[in-house]
């Protein structure tokens, strides 16, 4: 894979799955970031709309 490539894998959401810590496990195990509601602030401060 390209150095500069872009993985996205999206996880649904379901009470109990355990989504999030999935996530993380797997996101380490292939040395990626793992975003969760990350992504919605970051793109949030970026839009200047972030309230907090």
């Amino acid at each position: 894979m390209k150095e500069n490539s872009q993985i996205v894998i999206t996880i649904r959401r379901q009470l109990g799955s355990g989504r999030a810590y999935i996530g993380q496990q797997l996101a380490k195990k292939l040395d990626i970031s793992y975003l969760d509601r990350e992504i919605i602030r970051l793109a949030a401060k970026k839009l200047s709309v972030l309230r907090r």
